[in-house]
């Protein structure tokens, strides 16, 4: 339950018998600086404090909340309340505001927003372009379509053309234009201009890392299923876990190692210092590209199947494994020390992986903004070898543990200067 939550539930028992039994609350649960209007009128804006808005002195009825952050979509609906009831309401992930023009027409709407520009040309002229992320639904009817200041990522776009349908990911880039012709009788996409030549040039570099890396993945499934038929073969008592050491020929620094299962890794965050990483309390910070390359000699960046696999030793199922997100119940308090403040684990250092909450360094979840290191004492990051496939933005899997919580959060990243996590090698 979130602290705000708790506090304001708690307040509300303390004055239970001086409340009327007719007053209604709503509690809007948001990040920071949301602006909340009721019927209107406006109530107040969201803090970190109570991660939101608490709305009292209403009476039972219905309501038009309406939720408005600067540079994005609002968000408005109407809500019912009882007497007496205490309403909490979910603020959704916002829609950033674009800008969508066509060729000739005089009357746009510009927002100074700096990301990236689309540009869509198509055979033929007149199709409709629909991306859900950015709550376009646009007709197309002349030759040239633009949606000015999108942020940027990797968007999946869908064209339409009498009952032909055409689905494509596309890119856009830090301060450039992405310049398209959808063919929608052939159904091939071409790049244009500047855009073609950097992303023909990046997916030259991808497909050599993608064959480097499709064959590291091929090994370890082989290594992995014939793990398995050993297991098959021999019912025989997990090994338990032992302590080793290695110590680095590089910089002759000395870390502790541990075996888990069929499986060494490091128990300590890697120290090394390659080119541009930003070190941290307990080791370096990697960007994914210097991550791949950083482990010493015998060693490697796990992939996102030997994560796997280190979970299902602790207790996951396979099913849970191969989710996103939160996964698992208590493997991730396995993993941890006993550094987190405030958290009840009587697991800590029980498998000597001895994970500490030490933070992240990117960009803020809400927006582009400054990148910075953040959750220190809340949480730590840990990068995999492993990218997403089909993705034109290259992205890879990471693993996240958070403060209370035992569960294992499974997720991905661009794979830029936007992220840098911390590395824990394993033993080829």
């Amino acid at each position: 339950m979130r602290k705000g939550t708790i506090l304001f539930i708690a307040l509300l028992t303390f004055g239970e018998l001086v409340l009327s039994a007719q007053e209604s609350f709503i509690q809007v649960v948001a990040e920071p600086n949301i602006s909340v209007f009721i019927d209107g009128v406006f109530k107040g804006s969201t803090t970190s404090e109570m991660e939101g808005l608490i709305i009292d002195n209403l009476a039972g009825g219905t309501y038009r909340i309406k939720v408005v952050k600067d540079g994005f979509i609002p968000q408005e609906e109407s809500i019912v309340i009882k007497n007496g009831e205490v309403r909490q309401y979910f603020v959704q992930p916002f829609i950033p505001e674009v800008t969508i023009r066509q060729q000739g027409d005089e009357n746009q709407q510009t927002i100074e927003r700096k990301t990236g520009n689309l540009k869509i040309q198509s055979i033929p002229v007149e199709i409709n372009i629909k991306i859900q992320n950015l709550g376009i639904d646009s007709d197309k009817t002349q030759d040239e379509w633009y949606a000015d200041s999108v942020n940027i990522g990797s968007y999946d776009a869908m064209f339409t053309w009498n009952s032909n349908k055409r689905s494509f990911e596309i890119p856009i880039l830090e301060g450039k234009e992405t310049s398209l012709l959808v063919n929608m009788f052939s159904g091939e996409l071409e790049f244009r201009g500047e855009t073609a030549k950097e992303l023909n040039s990046l997916m030259q570099e991808e497909k050599l890392r993608e064959k480097k890396l499709d064959e590291k993945q091929q090994q370890e499934q082989e290594r992995l299923a014939e793990a398995e038929r050993e297991k098959e073969m021999k019912e025989i008592e997990k090994p338990k876990t032992r302590e080793g050491e290695l110590i680095d020929s590089r910089d002759q620094h000395d870390y502790k190692t541990i075996v888990i299962g069929n499986q060494t890794w490091m128990a300590e965050n890697l120290q090394y210092d390659s080119r541009r990483n930003r070190y941290y309390k307990q080791g370096m910070l990697y960007y994914w590209f210097e991550a791949l390359e950083v482990c010493p000699d015998g060693w490697h960046l796990p992939s996102d199947e030997e994560w796997k696999e280190l979970e299902m030793y602790l207790g996951m199922s396979a099913a849970q494994a191969n989710k996103t997100k939160e996964r698992g119940s208590d493997e991730g308090y396995k993993l941890k020390d006993n550094s987190w403040e405030g958290e009840d684990n009587n697991m800590g250092n029980e498998i000597g992986f001895l994970a500490r909450p030490d933070g992240w360094f990117g960009y803020p979840w809400y927006s582009w903004g400054t990148p910075e290191f953040k959750d220190y004492g809340k949480r730590t990051r840990f990068w995999t070898s492993t990218q997403v496939k089909n993705k034109i933005v290259r992205n890879a899997w990471y693993r996240e543990l958070n403060l209370n919580s035992g569960q294992i959060w499974r997720e991905y990243s661009i794979c830029s200067d936007f992220s840098a996590y911390y590395v824990r090698c394993a033993k080829d």
